[in-house]
């Protein structure tokens, strides 16, 4: 029956199932046992008493102490595989002893030393080790001894340890080395085991010196080794076969085949009985063991066989992290220690209880991860996690394996205000002579998945732990890091049956421990009350209260730091909630706690840091802190952006809170719970979210108090003006954003009440835009019309882009809207007057129409500057507020005109063409009209066959042609009457020009004559008589057309015309391809990819390559909404544009509708309406651009958002561009506008100007 230890190595029950807790305890808690069992005093006992036997043997010769260098050892010889493969291999499992040990550091250290520089951190055993070589010895027992007290030794076990290995370069091939050659004998105090001989030595000495040591250290344990296995009975060649170590903590055993030394296990796998161990004492007695003449040569290795035995070596080892022994002894090799100060004394190889509590935590969830038996799909896992590693951490502290530096008896905590060391390191550390020893900690992973779901130590782990010491470990059982108790939990992928299966993620479910992981808060309010009255009285008064001011700064940046942890705490008991009941489920509670926690995390971490510098100064200069304003330097430098980015988000995370609560029942019993949490005080959650805002201006308090108490010469004082300075800077900043955000939270506030009265008064006023503002509000009345007999209470509003006057009214379902009426007025085409007018004094003939008991009221009109309406008189109750609204008005009008926009005028004629009439050039011919003014009617542009961009210009008095944008060029090439649309045929070279109602092609050779040109052709006539109305140039399936327009008694004929080549491409004329009837009149045509686009009056119509007849716009079996019948219903169609693949935009003189190419209209896009009727439209890209006599506004063609507006005086759009596709419009030229302004020389000129895009 296999007997069963517990973690200390004694005789005990069976442990209860993996994953089981053994105590009706916390499944967090630590249940260590105390060491119990055969103890030291039995083993020294039987220790006395073999060597007391052994002394009366006199064949023995004496071990000697020291020895000198020998020479190399021979040649390896090859194993002697005589034996039969079924014959087990007996090696005894030797329990070193006190003397024994030193022995063990000795040959260790050499093994390191003789390796070269493998280990780079020091070891306190390698010291323990060099001291113990060095020291005499005062005894030297016989080897039988030795090995006889070593196999008395294996009943007694101690709590496992991790397998120590080298942590060497090419750790296969040093192992190898090691492990594979028999060390010689020699004179020493007891038999080392080999599993020891790795531990490196802190001392480091010449390369040679240490191999010859090495050899003869390996010699002594060599002859150890084979009186050894003489005392067993075996053969030298047996006790040199290599040897295989299995170390399973899954069975609690231990065995080691190499023969040297049993693992520190639960529980002793020992063949040998009781009666085996009298069997070997009684042979002692019976006869002595002769010592060899010759050591015996090590086993022969193949070239491979020392690494791939090394790598085996190193695999072969399976960790279980539940007992806290191996827990202790890998944390001794991963744990960083560093020189740390407290109380002005430096202590070496120290740490904080934070850093140990983060070395075990990422301890533990690496070994989580590499097992595969834990369920770490639970968010809170690392928590849990965290948790546990504390837990470890205090029992660990509990059992003095980790102790204070200064061995006074703290609580260990996760803080920084304590400074710890580690048991092992005490007895190596001169604090004395080598003030800053510090070891860096393992770097890299420490584990390695095995299968089913074992974890085994990475070599480099591996051989880190050959140094640590595998004495003295404490004991104890982490019982939520045991595995299943189900054997076939590890061999399945489903799910377990076990109800605490720690796979399953059933151990971590359930809300986590809210504890807070802060240091403990201190009870005394001041900084007198901590330190003895003694040293009260020493100090002056100014320094107590400088005192008192730094500890009051600690105590609330604590509170603070508190507080943000509650509401981090907040924001996981949020994402915690599961079911039907939970406040918010899915993205939506995500989007929440981004908008309402988002910036918690960041700012505590900045937060934590400031507080562990605080404590850290604190420890290092206790009682009394001379220097803090560093530490608050680097605070401020580090935190700026996340609380300057707290500080702005903050009104939007107050506002989402509070509007979700508002309509959200189950978030609003979510956050009362909130308030009922112990640790909030009944503090609402709205204040807990002001104080990182209300604390950055605390800080100026704060540190104004310190400065104050601090010495003139101290240069502490200009380090916290400095810090004064900076939080000062960030508090100015962080209102600066706060104001932002405050005015766009209110714009969209606005968007969300206002609505238009009407469908017809709708204008998308694009408040959801960030750079949209709130210039000025207030309560204005409005002066009765007609139909009213009092002033009307109104609300006005002065956005950065618009006016919007409206009314408080309530819906069908009882909110409060803000209704307006009147469309909003654009401040591009807003007037306003009145604003020094006297007031309007109440009179007893009036007193009914003015509302309350205003006494006077201050007016002051609105309007629309382009719009065919009344102005809108209103008047508020005081002067002042008549001329903050005055102020208001200039300074949103002023800001909005001198604005960027996306078009920017550039001139194409400039002062050429005078705007007053002059002598006619045909004034021979027509005598009547001596005086005339040239009107421009048309321009185009466009570029010869070398690339020279011109630009034509046709006006009443013939054809101006120059260079693009050079005025000073322009030439008059074609003297003729009535010139109203011209256009270019780049790829046949031909100007087409419509003069006096004949259409007429020029080669354009003719008209702007180039160096080494062909012969120009002669114009070519293409209409019979003076009846062309407009004509259009495009391509229909990529074939060049031309259409024109002849006006008839009751209809109109639309010709369509094709050039007709010749030879060399040359154009002969034009055919006529086909003929349209439009009744009563076509007004426009435009070429979309397939089919034409032709206005009349009243219509817009298609009309395909295959049709007949054309087809209306809206399509007539479709049936218009009410309110869209009634904006198209009188109106003058313009164009239409393709601005999507399947979306046509139909152009109206007063409003705008969409609709897709077959007909339907689009009611997912709403309709707009033009500031003033248009008379033309033209669409470049994705704007569309509508002129008239007063102004040019331009739009986005898919939203119909207002861009900008350019006003002007009788402006007039003048190019003609025929594309309508989307593909036409994309390489659409810029629209041609002629303007009158007041000129240098004349009065007024017609100006041509080109509206460019300003990107471009």
């Amino acid at each position: 029956m296999k007997r069963y230890c517990d973690d200390s190595g004694a005789s005990a029950q069976p442990p209860p199932p993996h994953g089981e807790p053994t105590s009706p305890t916390s499944s967090f808690s630590v249940m260590a046992s105390p060491m119990h069992g055969a103890g030291g005093s039995a083993i020294d006992a039987l220790v006395d008493e073999i060597q007391d036997m052994m002394a009366q043997t006199p064949d023995t010769p004496p071990l000697q102490a020291a020895s000198p260098p020998l020479p190399p050892l021979p040649p390896p010889r090859a194993i002697d595989t005589t034996r039969r493969p079924s014959e087990p291999v007996r090696r005894p499992m030797v329990r070193r002893s006190s003397d024994a040990s030193m022995v063990n550091e000795v040959l260790r250290g050499a093994a390191a030393r003789a390796h070269g520089e493998s280990m780079r951190r020091p070891s306190t055993a390698s010291t323990l080790s060099e001291a113990a070589r060095r020291r005499p010895l005062p005894r030297t027992p016989s080897v039988a001894s030795i090995a006889s007290t070593a196999s008395r030794m294996r009943t007694f076990e101690s709590p496992p340890s991790l397998l120590p290995q080298t942590n060497a370069e090419e750790p296969g091939e040093v192992l190898g080395e090691a492990l594979g050659e028999a060390p010689a004998t020699g004179g020493v105090d007891g038999p080392t085991p080999r599993s020891e001989a790795w531990r490196p030595t802190q001392q480091r000495h010449g390369a040679q010196g240490l191999r010859r040591e090495a050899v003869q250290l390996r010699k002594e344990a060599q002859g150890l080794r084979l009186e050894a296995q003489q005392l067993r009975h075996e053969t030298p060649e047996e006790a040199c076969l290599s040897p295989a170590t299995t170390w399973s903590h899954d069975a609690g055993a231990s065995t080691s085949d190499a023969g040297a030394s049993t693992s520190d296990t639960g529980a002793s796998t020992s063949d040998a009985p009781a009666m085996m161990r009298h069997a070997s004492i009684d042979s002692l007695r019976r006869r002595p063991l002769p010592v060899p003449d010759e050591p015996l040569p090590p086993p022969a290795y193949g070239s491979a066989e020392p690494r791939l035995f090394a790598e085996t070596l190193l695999t072969s080892s399976v960790v279980d992290l539940s007992c806290l022994s191996q827990v202790a002894q890998l944390l001794s090799c991963a744990m960083p220690r560093r020189p740390l100060i407290k109380g002005s004394i430096m202590y070496p190889l120290a740490f904080t209880g934070r850093a140990v509590v983060a070395a075990l935590t990422d301890m533990l969830l690496e070994y989580a991860a590499a097992s595969g038996a834990f369920g770490m799909r639970e968010p809170s896992f690392a928590r849990h996690m965290r948790l546990i590693a504390l837990a470890a951490a205090q029992s660990l502290h509990t059992q003095l394996f980790i102790h204070e530096a200064d061995w006074e008896m703290h609580p260990l905590t996760d803080g920084v205000s304590e400074v710890y060391m580690l048991s092992n390191d005490t007895a190596s550390a001169d604090k004395d002579g080598h003030p800053h020893v510090s070891v860096p900690g393992l770097s890299g992973p420490l584990f390695v998945p095995r299968e089913p779901s074992s974890v085994a130590l990475t070599p480099s782990a591996a051989v880190a732990c050959a140094s640590a010491p595998a004495a003295d470990l404490p004991s104890g059982v982490l019982s939520p890091l045991t595995r299943c108790y189900s054997p076939l939990c590890a061999l399945t992928a489903g799910p377990c049956y076990a109800p605490s299966c720690p796979r399953m993620g059933r151990t971590w479910r359930g809300r986590v421990p809210e504890t807070s992981e802060s240091p403990v808060r201190s009870t005394a309010w001041a900084w007198v009350e901590t330190v003895p009255r003694e040293l009260v009285e020493s100090l002056s008064k100014q320094e107590v209260k400088r005192q008192n001011a730094i500890y009051e700064l600690v105590q609330k940046e604590e509170g603070f730091l508190r507080d943000l942890q509650l509401l981090e705490r907040f924001a996981q008991r949020l994402r915690a909630e599961r079911g039907p009941d939970a406040p918010l489920h899915g993205e939506a509670r995500e989007q929440f706690v981004a908008d309402v926690f988002g910036q918690v995390p960041e700012l505590e971490r900045h937060i934590t840091a400031f507080v562990d510098a605080l404590h850290e100064r604190q420890r290092e200069e206790h009682p009394v802190v001379v220097t803090v304003g560093d530490v608050c330097v680097n605070a401020v430098l580090e935190w700026g952006t996340a609380y300057t980015a707290y500080v702005a988000h903050y009104p939007a995370a107050l506002d989402r809170l509070k509007r979700d609560i508002a309509t959200n029942v189950r978030l609003a019993r979510f956050v009362d719970e909130c308030r009922r949490d112990p640790a909030a005080q009944r503090h609402p959650l709205d204040n807990f979210l002001f104080r990182p805002p209300a604390r950055l201006q605390r800080y100026h308090l704060h540190l104004e108090s310190i400065v104050k108490y601090t010495p003139a010469e101290s240069e502490d004082r200009e380090r916290l003006q400095l810090a004064l300075e900076m939080i000062d800077e960030q508090c100015r900043a962080s209102q600066a954003l706060v104001d932002d955000l405050e005015a766009r939270l209110q714009v969209r506030d606005m968007a969300r009440l206002l609505a238009p009265k009407r469908p017809e008064a709708y204008v998308d006023l694009k408040l959801d835009a960030p750079e949209r503002r709130l210039v000025h509000e207030g309560r204005v009345l409005r002066r009765p019309d007609a139909f009213e007999f009092e002033w009307t209470e109104m609300v006005a509003l002065l956005f950065d882009h618009y006016l919007v006057l409206c009314k408080h009214k309530r819906d069908d379902h009882g909110v409060s809207r803000l209704v307006y009426s009147r469309r909003p007025i654009p401040l591009e085409c807003l007037d306003a007057t009145g604003f020094d007018d006297e007031p309007i004094v109440r009179s007893s003939l009036q007193r009914h129409l003015i509302p309350g008991n205003t006494p006077e009221l201050f007016a002051f009109s609105v309007r629309h500057r382009y719009a065919a309406r009344e102005a809108t008189a209103l008047a508020v109750t005081t002067a002042s507020a008549r001329d903050a609204w005055r102020g208001a008005i200039q300074r949103a009008v002023t800001a909005r005109t001198s604005c960027r926009g996306v078009l920017a005028r550039r001139s194409l004629s400039g002062q050429h063409f005078p705007a007053t009439a002059a002598p006619s050039e045909v004034y021979a011919l027509v005598r009547d009209t001596p005086w005339t003014m040239p009107e421009v009617t048309c321009a185009v542009p466009f570029t010869l066959a070398d690339g020279t961009a011109l630009v034509a210009i046709g006006t009443s008095e013939g054809v101006w042609i120059g260079r693009y944008a050079q005025p000073h060029t322009l030439l008059k090439v074609l003297h003729l009457r009535g010139v109203t649309q011209c256009t270019m045929l780049d790829a046949l070279g031909r100007f087409i020009v419509l003069a006096d109602r004949t259409l007429i092609a020029y080669d354009i050779e003719a008209l702007v004559p180039s160096r080494g040109g062909a012969p120009s052709a002669p114009p070519m006539k293409l209409s019979g008589t003076r009846d062309v109305q407009f004509f259009a140039l495009g391509a229909l399936d990529g074939r060049p057309l031309l259409v024109y327009a002849k006006r008839k008694a009751t209809e109109t004929s639309l010709r369509i015309l094709e050039p007709v080549l010749g030879s060399s491409s040359v154009l002969t004329g034009f055919r006529v391809w086909k003929k349209v009837y439009v009744y009563p009149e076509a007004t426009s045509v435009q070429f979309l990819a397939r089919s034409l686009i032709v206005c009349t009056p009243r219509t817009i119509n298609t009309f395909g390559l295959d049709a007949s007849v054309l087809e209306p716009l809206p399509a007539a079996k479709y049936e218009l909404p009410p309110v869209l019948a009634r904006q198209v219903d009188g109106a003058r169609p313009l164009a239409a544009f393709q601005v999507a693949t399947d979306t046509l935009l139909l152009c109206f003189d007063r409003c705008t509708c969409y609709t897709t190419l077959a007909g339907e209209p689009r009611l997912d896009v709403p309709t707009w309406s033009w500031e003033a009727p248009a008379a033309r439209v033209a669409c470049v890209g994705s704007l569309v651009v509508a002129c008239n006599s007063a102004f040019v506004e331009v739009r986005e063609a898919l939203t119909g958002r207002l861009v900008q507006v350019l006003p002007g005086r009788d402006m007039r759009l003048v190019s003609r561009y025929s594309g309508a596709s989307e593909l036409a419009l994309s390489v659409a030229p810029a629209p041609i506008i002629v303007e009158r302004v007041r000129g240098e020389r004349i009065r007024d000129v017609q100006k041509v100007v080109e509206l460019t895009r300003v990107d471009t």
